[in-house]
């Protein structure tokens, strides 16, 4: 059977697929291939008129939304939905024989919650009811389109505590049992991921993730696969690391998804050539793991382009440069994980049509003054970007105290607008701030057009008591 065969056959199978089956341990083994994912960047896709994005697309199995389905872009205001983009890359996906990951229902993570979230309390009982009816909505919306999910995202701190967000807060430390019954209950046919950062290998998150994912087997939580991200800074953990991980969550009864992968380049070497090497390298030594231990079905990574990327587009950490040119990341994917040579994408030229040059945009950056008491208070560092450019731009903002980030935001701003941003501190920002005896803040925002031109820039403050 042909690999997109493969993955029309799927498509139609995993909806039916027998969650009683699923439940018990070992993990099903993989029954084909271990497929290739790539996350979909909601600029790329909808507005970047190169039609080489939507072409490069078409190689893969599977695809995930960056953003288009996170809460903030779904229900931007309370009880108002809105899945224009998502809708459009389900149908993309549909078309061309792909599975679709839906990412996330809930995400611990306030800087993209959306305001009429945060800008108020919330009881428990309240909150679970906005959680019940954000999950009931979505999943029925995507029902049988959509045939897995993230329905939690990353919980726990790296010393495998309780992250801070406002699920736990208002909830409590169960909000993931929570939205898990409430997500079997809106789509039985769905699988349920819970998915986590920098728990790739046994670590003290990994441990956590573990833990709870043994205790909601045993008390019958439905729970059916952990996604494990792969955001790297020095490349890939040794191979042997992985595959424990993966195995150790396979003998639990779960499937496992490399979720999320990504490997800059910042720290692989001196010259291009080394830095493309040891990337490559990478990505080959997490296609291994994944293809040993029977549990891992899909690698997908966050993004695919260098062009729309999170990370930065400097920062190269996909297997094809911002050209759309395939990198020896993709090769070394292709050793172990062969997918098809060309796009699948019909009707789609696959030559790149002309592209009208388009300046870089350019930037300026505010902090308003605040005491440190202020910030501690309201929980997030106000940030001003004045933007000058001639199409919409993706803007990645990161707050640093002493070197070390302390929060961070996306956000798409239109071409010739000014916005003010709420970076929301994160649990370790707040401890780091609480205890630093001089508080000086950098602010660092970069700026990417369509185009993958960038601009950045940084703003500085000095916080009163």
């Amino acid at each position: 059977m042909s690999r997109s065969a493969l993955a029309v056959a799927l498509a139609v199978l995993v909806p039916v697929l027998s969650i009683t089956a699923l439940a018990a341990a070992p993990a099903p083994a993989r029954t084909g291939p271990v497929q290739i994912g790539a996350a979909v960047n909601s600029t790329g896709f909808a507005v970047d008129p190169d039609p080489r994005y939507r072409a490069t697309l078409g190689r893969y199995d599977a695809v995930t939304a960056e953003s288009a389905m996170k809460i903030g872009d779904l229900q931007p205001e309370r009880d108002r939905f809105v899945f224009g983009t998502a809708d459009a890359i389900v149908a993309f996906a549909a078309a061309n024989g792909q599975q679709v990951h839906g990412h996330t229902l809930a995400w611990c993570e306030d800087a993209w919650l959306p305001a009429w979230l945060t800008d108020r309390s919330w009881t428990r009982t309240e909150l679970l009811a906005v959680l019940k009816k954000h999950i009931d909505t979505v999943m029925a919306h995507f029902r049988g389109r959509v045939t897995t999910w993230d329905v939690a995202n990353e919980a726990f701190n790296a010393d495998g505590s309780v992250r801070d967000c406002l699920w736990s807060r208002s909830i409590g430390a169960d909000w993931v049992e929570q939205a898990l019954r409430f997500a079997r209950a809106a789509d039985p046919g769905a699988l349920l991921f819970f998915n986590e950062v920098h728990a790739d290998v046994p670590n003290d998150k990994f441990a956590a993730v573990e833990a709870m994912a043994n205790d909601f087997r045993a008390r019958g939580v439905p729970l059916d696969g952990v996604g494990l991200q792969m955001h790297t800074v020095r490349g890939a953990p040794a191979q042997d690391r992985l595959e424990e991980a993966i195995r150790r969550l396979g003998d639990l009864g779960l499937a496992v998804h490399i979720s999320e992968m990504d490997v800059p380049t910042w720290y692989l070497g001196p010259t291009q050539e080394e830095k493309l090497t040891r990337q490559a390298d990478s990505y080959r030594r997490v296609a291994a793991a994944c293809q040993a231990q029977p549990a891992c079905f899909r690698i997908t990574t966050w993004g695919f382009t260098d062009r729309y990327t999170w990370r930065g587009t400097s920062s190269q950490p996909l297997p094809f440069d911002v050209e759309y040119g395939p990198k020896p990341a993709w090769a070394a994917f292709q050793e172990l994980l062969p997918a098809p040579p060309a796009p699948l994408v019909a009707a789609v030229a696959t030559t790149a049509a002309p592209v009208a040059t388009v300046a870089a945009p350019r930037l300026s950056v505010r902090v308003p003054r605040r005491r440190r008491a202020t910030l501690l208070r309201r929980g997030w560092l106000p940030v001003v970007v004045r933007l000058q450019s001639e199409e919409p731009v993706h803007l990645v903002l990161v707050a640093r105290l002493s070197g070390r980030v302390i929060a961070n935001a996306e956000h798409d701003l239109a071409g010739l607008s000014a916005k003010a941003v709420r970076l929301h501190l994160s649990g370790l920002g707040r401890r780091l701030l609480r205890r630093a005896a001089r508080a000086r803040l950098v602010v660092e925002v970069e700026a990417t057009n369509a185009a993958g031109r960038q601009a950045q820039e940084r703003a500085a403050l000095r916080l009163r008591r």
